[in-house]
């Protein structure tokens, strides 16, 4: 049996979940990016909430957190849930990226079987997605989707909660993006009054060490952090061996 309720620890007030064979309301299925992992995301007009199954956190080592009102779930003849006693006791930070809606959802885990990931109505009506039942299609209007009170303070999967808002400081950076802009306080080595750079005499380097410097010289030319120039000074280059090189 599939849980298709939740009971509220308290009030016992009853919020679907989703139903068998979507009898009581209508779900598609919908590809979705969960932090860096692409997997399968069920929408689901009558879940009241957002829902991540508990092997899904599991697998794939997600930082879950305990909730401060847990709750059970009943299956469809109210019979109690028997994953995890019934309850929904604890919730996940996942960052969640569909066609141009982008955002840091709270997740309720529960133990569910026939999908991984369930969008209910908080995602319904932040998102604001125009679905057509008879097609199948999910549509997301071209802006981007912040965060809302509902959709808020969560993490993408590898960085912490606390850390949503400096996640673009964990993006990886190639070529000019990896260098900062200049700025006025670029930092200078002065010389010292009185003293002249040296210049050192050419030496020998092995074949091996010569073809990586001359790389080196070729890729920082081609992206422009280096240029030709005539100077009276030099001096020798380190070279840094990799492990296992």
């Amino acid at each position: 049996m599939q849980p298709t309720q939740l009971t509220r620890n308290l009030t016992r007030e009853h919020n679907t979940v989703y139903s068998i064979h979507g009898q009581r309301h209508l779900q598609i299925k919908i590809p979705v990016t969960m932090g860096t992992l692409d997997t399968w995301a069920m929408v689901d007009s009558g879940a009241t909430g957002n829902f991540v199954s508990e092997r899904f956190v599991c697998k794939n080592q997600i930082r879950k957190t305990q909730k401060a009102h847990p709750y059970h779930i009943g299956n469809a003849d109210g019979t109690p849930n028997k994953g995890n006693n019934g309850g929904v006791t604890h919730k996940a930070s996942i960052w969640m990226k569909y066609k141009t809606f982008e955002g840091l959802i709270i997740w309720d885990i529960a133990t569910i079987s026939s999908a991984a990931i369930i969008l209910g109505k908080p995602w319904l009506r932040q998102a604001n997605p125009s679905i057509d039942w008879e097609t199948r299609t999910v549509r997301i209007g071209t802006n981007t989707v912040r965060s809302s009170d509902e959709i808020s303070t969560l993490a993408q999967i590898g960085i912490p909660a606390e850390y949503a808002e400096y996640k673009e400081m964990f993006r990886e950076r190639a070529d000019q993006d990896a260098l900062p802009e200049h700025q006025t306080w670029d930092y200078e080595i002065p010389i010292v009054p009185g003293k002249n750079p040296e210049k050192q005499l050419i030496y020998p380097i092995s074949e091996a060490k010569l073809e990586v410097l001359q790389k080196y010289i070729d890729e920082n030319k081609a992206k422009g952090f280096i240029q030709e120039s005539t100077t009276p000074v030099g001096y020798p280059i380190l070279f840094v061996q990799k492990d296992g090189t």
